[in-house]
């Protein structure tokens, strides 16, 4: 009897045990997604184009700046010629070529060895504003070496020569016109019409040279500062601002340069 009981017991438990795993049932699907399917994405279908992740750089063309436009007085002619204003200032001139007058003994050697300095008449010649000259009319006035002329002819030659008043020729006046778009009187011999502005004492630097181109017929000879002080040896050096002129650079002569005086 005990075998049966204990035999049922065992039949039972069995029993139960499948029908726990009978109960046992997948989660429910929420609602409204039954009938969904679930889409992957086609790798061969997704763009594998990437953005342009580089900024546009920007334009390198910057806005033009327009300067104000700068209007020169407008030039009225009084009915006289002047020459333009002189600026030259003795004591401080700027590096360029400049006319003198220099006679021996003007390059300072106080120790009488060395030359220290250029001692000299510093010179300029008249300059006229080609405007003015190209106004002028018969009955105008030109004022030259200090006096008033009346223009009594007026000419251009095709060389750009202006004659005043017949030219040299009839005690006239010739004027050319020189580098820097200026013109200037000439007299015989092309001499300029030169005026004192004062005098100069400039040292010299330690490469300068003296040009004797005085002669025409022999090649200009070329002396250091060494050579002045050699005691034997002797040469002029005298000249005027028709035909001696000095270079300075950075405050110091650098050059002297004595040329043919016709």
């Amino acid at each position: 009897m005990r075998k049966i009981i204990a035999l049922l017991l065992v039949v039972v438990m069995v029993l139960g045990l499948v029908g726990c795993r009978q109960k046992e049932v997948e989660p429910e699907t929420p609602t409204g997604q039954q009938n969904q399917e679930v889409v992957k994405p086609d790798k061969e279908t997704t763009p594998t184009t990437k953005p342009d992740t580089e900024a546009t750089e920007p334009s390198e063309t910057e806005p033009e700046e327009i300067e104000p436009e700068v209007t020169e007085p407008e030039f009225v002619f009084d009915g006289t010629a002047n020459p333009i204003e002189d600026k030259l200032d003795p004591a401080n001139l700027p590096d360029g070529t400049y006319h003198i007058k220099i006679e021996n003994g003007g390059i300072a050697s106080p120790d009488g060895v060395k030359p220290v300095s250029v001692n000299a008449a510093l010179y300029n010649y008249e300059k006229y504003d080609v405007r003015e000259l190209s106004w002028l009319s018969v009955g105008d006035k030109l004022v030259i070496n200090g006096k008033e002329v009346t223009v009594t002819e007026y000419d251009v030659t095709k060389m750009g020569v202006i004659m005043i008043n017949g030219g040299l020729g009839q005690d006239g006046y010739e004027f050319f016109e020189d580098k820097d778009g200026y013109f200037y009187s000439i007299g015989y011999s092309d001499k300029k019409t030169f005026y004192k502005v004062g005098n100069i004492s400039i040292p010299v630097s330690d490469d300068f040279v003296y040009y004797d181109a005085s002669d025409l017929d022999k090649e200009a000879k070329k002396y250091t500062l060494n050579d002045f002080t050699i005691n034997d040896v002797y040469f002029e050096y005298a000249g005027g601002p028709d035909n001696a002129t000095i270079v300075i650079k950075d405050g110091k002569v650098t050059e002297l340069t004595i040329g043919y005086m016709p």
